[in-house]
């Protein structure tokens, strides 16, 4: 067996070439620098106090319902189980639920169809009489309020209109 001799490493790898000193068109292309400018450092001022926003004082309109002081809210007229202070609503909404939120979503300036035809109307109906009315609560309390006592909640709702209607002396309106 001969020893054949394999061409010097030159043929295999040849050498990159140089960029730097090559000579690029006229159109305005050069080699990407390998050099990077120097860091530049930037301090910042601590932080000595917060920015103060100004208050001011907004004016709530809902339904007909106009609310001056919105940070002032107050209870419901009614306990949620106060039923029995009206007989005759708590029949209807126990007897006709759907004729009843029909009624309930006239007096308040909403589409008859409220109730039967948008999912949540009856947490949402709440929040607008509690909102109008600048009562008390939250929009989880109202969402277990309407999913867990459907029936008292829409009783409430029906009994604060008509309280708020008829300002009634007592009610803390």
């Amino acid at each position: 067996m001969s020893k054949t001799s394999l061409p010097p490493a030159e043929v295999y790898a040849p050498h990159p070439p140089d960029y730097q000193s090559h000579t690029y068109p006229s159109h305005g292309y050069q080699p990407p620098s390998h050099h990077h400018p120097p860091a530049q450092h930037t301090t910042f001022a601590p932080v000595t106090h917060q920015p103060v926003s100004q208050s001011t004082n907004v004016q709530l309109t809902m339904a007909g319902a106009v609310a001056t002081n919105p940070t002032r809210f107050r209870p419901w007229t009614t306990d949620l189980c106060g039923c029995m202070q009206d007989i005759e609503t708590c029949m209807m909404a126990w007897c006709c639920t759907p004729c009843f939120l029909a009624k309930l979503s006239k007096e308040m300036d909403e589409c008859v169809c409220t109730s039967c035809c948008v999912p949540g109307a009856l947490m949402a109906m709440r929040v607008k009489v509690r909102a109008a009315n600048r009562i008390k609560g939250s929009i989880c309390e109202d969402c277990i309020i309407t999913s867990c006592c459907p029936l008292l909640t829409m009783c409430q709702m029906k009994r604060e209109l008509d309280n708020v209607a008829l300002k009634k002396p007592g009610t803390q309106l």
